[in-house]
């Protein structure tokens, strides 16, 4: 056993080191290097452009006991997310890409939280597809919405209400987030809904964009537990890419930073979500003004190397234990990828 410790410490050490691309300087005033995310804008258009605000990886939910959320029938849900950037308008990205069956929303709304389950009714907007308010995602895909009239600031919290008005399987999801579960009926106008039960597991929402003239640098944090805020404070915004948010706001930096980070995910195999090296261009390379990718991953590779689990009875593992080259080999994949895009995106792990 101290041999196979060992192994592993070995193979922690030099995929640390050789992943690491940059050393930062710890700091303690709130200085910011802007040449760090320094990108070149000539090309750039400024009459507007479409630019990512919030995300989250979908994936199949997972408990450790077997059990799962209960579908929802001729019920509200109401989710609640935190945008990064401001903008003039929005539009919202719904998933039904871990679902085996077609999603029917009945109806949706978005508007300004007012806390927990209440909302600013003077900025209630309907959500349409197309023009028509509601809509039927095939399995395994997305579907973003029409554009939305409604200007949102830096940091703004949206509640965005969905209706599904037949038995719907809670196939997409992403933990640790904020929702509330409705009582039988469409309540997604309600001012608030009475009696609603919380929810740290939000489902069938992946994205908020908004249209900004402003030349914003977009940092998607690609990552597991670490990144994902696994076990921060319940029904609140405690990740380190929230906290990021909130600095760079205060600076009036003009930087919008979108969380990828999924819980127990790995970066060469399937468990905790489809793999990094998977989910690279749905959940990453697709984001709209996407300039800079901070990555950090790949202890999950290493704790569940040689069959042992982490999670303590989640997913089963290979007995065979996982080099270091072929970790590294998957960050090489990773960042070639990124570079590979027009212009090349910079990756920072």
């Amino acid at each position: 056993m101290h041999q196979l410790k060992s192994r592993f410490l070995g193979i922690a050490a030099l995929v640390f080191i050789t992943s690491c691309s940059i050393t930062v300087n710890n700091r303690t005033d709130d200085s910011f290097n802007d040449d760090f995310f320094n990108v070149d804008y000539s090309n750039k258009e400024t009459d507007g452009s479409w630019i990512a605000s919030w995300g989250s990886s979908p994936f199949a939910f997972f408990s450790f006991d077997g059990s799962s959320p209960a579908p929802l029938n001729n019920q509200t849900l109401r989710q609640v997310v935190r945008l990064s950037s401001g903008g003039d308008q929005i539009r919202i990205r719904f998933s039904n890409e871990i679902g085996t069956t077609p999603l029917h929303i009945g109806s949706a709304t978005v508007a300004i939280s007012a806390g927990e389950s209440d909302i600013k009714t003077n900025t209630l907007r309907t959500v349409t597809f197309g023009e028509k308010e509601s809509i039927v995602i095939p399995a395994g895909a997305p579907a973003l919405s029409d554009v939305i009239d409604l200007k949102v600031s830096d940091l703004e919290e949206l509640s965005i209400s969905l209706y599904f008005p037949e038995e719907t399987v809670t196939s997409t999801t992403h933990g640790g987030r904020i929702a509330y579960i409705s009582s039988e009926g469409n309540f997604v106008n309600a001012n608030k809904i009475n009696n609603a039960v919380p929810s740290a597991t939000q489902f069938f929402l992946s994205g908020v964009y908004v249209n900004t003239s402003e030349n914003v640098r977009v940092i998607a944090a690609l990552g597991d537990s670490i990144t994902d805020g696994t076990a921060s404070t319940p029904f609140s915004f405690n990740s380190w890419p929230d906290h990021f948010s909130e600095r760079v706001s205060k600076l009036d930096k003009n930087i919008a930073i979108i969380n990828h980070g999924i819980s127990g995910n790995r970066v060469l195999s399937d468990g905790a979500g489809i793999s990094a090296l998977s989910r690279f261009d749905r959940d990453v390379l697709s984001i709209p003004g996407l300039t800079h990718i901070v990555f950090m991953q790949g202890i999950n590779d290493i704790g569940m190397s040689g069959g042992l689990n982490l999670f303590g009875g989640g997913a089963s593992t290979s007995s065979e234990i996982i080099p270091a080259s072929d970790i590294i080999a998957g960050y090489q994949q990773l960042i070639a990828r990124a570079h590979a895009m027009s212009p090349p995106i910079k990756i920072i792990g």
